[in-house]
């Protein structure tokens, strides 16, 4: 059954800004973004045309074509940025003190560089949690995980992160 041109509108309308966000930090291009964001939506509407859509899951549905449209045009483009730098300004005021601007970008790297070796998920996971500042039950219903999960897996990348950050002699946060 096919969503009705009134549903679309008001799903739209509920969560354009939030997807355009998510989207953003993937590709780092506004335009890209919105044109990524008409696709996913482009996709609904064909989805719908051969499958019943629920309205409550249609947030993760959202979620996860954004996220696939995102990472098959980066991978087009051969560059993948996983984390923006205010992530890590934001890691950096709420748990640690750096001294210099030279410190915080020696920290961005290195944490660029270890989310880079981390599995599909945990990078999911540590994007949306520090980036979107999602809570946990929204990143489980997103992914299709239970809370627990997500839960367990924050607890092994801040353990991962850590462990790594010590071993470059860059762990500023106590």
């Amino acid at each position: 059954m096919i969503l009705s041109s009134q549903n679309v509108t008001k799903i739209y309308n509920n969560f354009r800004k939030q997807l355009l966000i998510y989207i953003y930090y993937f590709v780092r291009s506004q335009d890209t973004a919105e044109d990524i964001l008409h696709d996913a939506f482009v996709n609904l509407i064909k989805y719908s045309n051969h499958h019943t859509i629920q309205l409550f899951t249609v947030k993760a549905f959202l979620y996860k074509t954004c996220h696939n449209l995102s990472i098959n045009y980066l991978k087009k483009q051969s560059r993948i940025f996983y984390v923006e730098n205010r992530v890590f300004d934001y890691i950096s005021s709420k748990r640690g003190n750096l001294n210099s601007e030279v410190e915080c970008d020696e920290l961005i790297n290195s944490i660029n560089s270890i989310i880079d070796t981390m599995d599909y998920l945990s990078r999911s996971i540590f994007f949306m949690k520090v980036n979107l500042e999602m809570h946990d039950a929204e990143i489980a219903e997103i992914l299709g995980k239970t809370k627990k999960t997500i839960y367990n897996r924050l607890v092994k990348i801040t353990i991962y992160l850590e462990a790594n950050l010590k071993n470059q002699n860059l762990f500023y946060f106590k």
